[in-house]
C-alpha cells in the first residue's frame, strides 16, 4: 500500500513538473510625454478601424484605460497531409494604457479547424510546448506552424502600435 501511495505521489509531482502555460506575448510599447487618456483613445479607434465589428468581443474600460478585443486569422496549413487542420486561429488582443506608455498581450492562442474536418484535427489551446494529441507528429507539426503565425501576428501588432502617432496639436479640418 504504501509502495502504491509513493508511486501516485511521485507521478503527480512528475505531472506539475511538466505543466505547461497557454502560449502568449506582450510587449510595452513607449510613448515619452504622452497622457494615458490620449492613448487609450487612440488605440481604440485603431482597433475600430482594423477590426471587423461583432458582437460582444470588445470589451472596453475608460476607467480602468483598458481595452480588450477577440481576434482571429485563418490558417493554411503548409502541406497535403496536414490539410485538415485548417481553419482558425483566435487570440485575445489586451492593451492596458498608462502615462508615457502602453502594454500589448496576445493571449489565448486557440486553434479550431474547419467544421467539415476531422476532430482529431482541432488543437484546442496552444500551450507553450507542442503536444501530441491524436495524430502524433502532425499535432507538433502544425503546433510549430500555428506558433510561427502567432509571433507574425505579434510583430505586425508591435509595428502597428510602435508606429502610431500621437499627435498633440488639435486637427482643424
Amino acid at each position: 500500500m504504501k509502495k502504491l501511495f509513493l508511486f501516485i505521489a511521485m507521478l503527480a509531482i512528475g505531472m506539475m513538473a511538466t505543466a505547461q502555460n497557454p502560449l502568449s506575448y506582450d510587449f510595452v510599447v513607449q510613448k515619452e510625454g504622452v497622457p494615458s487618456t490620449q492613448i487609450y483613445d487612440r488605440v481604440m479607434d485603431w482597433i475600430a478601424t482594423n477590426f471587423k465589428s461583432a458582437g460582444g468581443d470588445f470589451y472596453h474600460d475608460k476607467e480602468s484605460l483598458t481595452l480588450t478585443k477577440d481576434a482571429a486569422v485563418d490558417y493554411e496549413p503548409g502541406g497535403l497531409a496536414i490539410s485538415c487542420y485548417k481553419g482558425t486561429l483566435t487570440y485575445k488582443l489586451k492593451v492596458q494604457c498608462r502615462d508615457g506608455r502602453f502594454k500589448v498581450q496576445l493571449t489565448n492562442f486557440t486553434h479550431a479547424n474547419l467544421p467539415k474536418n476531422s476532430a482529431s484535427c482541432n488543437l484546442g489551446l496552444l500551450l507553450s510546448e507542442p503536444q501530441r494529441l491524436k495524430n502524433g507528429k502532425y499535432d507538433e507539426k502544425v503546433w510549430n506552424e500555428l506558433k510561427a503565425l502567432a509571433e507574425a501576428q505579434v510583430e505586425i501588432y508591435r509595428n502597428a502600435f510602435e508606429n502610431m502617432s500621437f499627435d498633440t496639436e488639435e486637427d482643424n479640418w
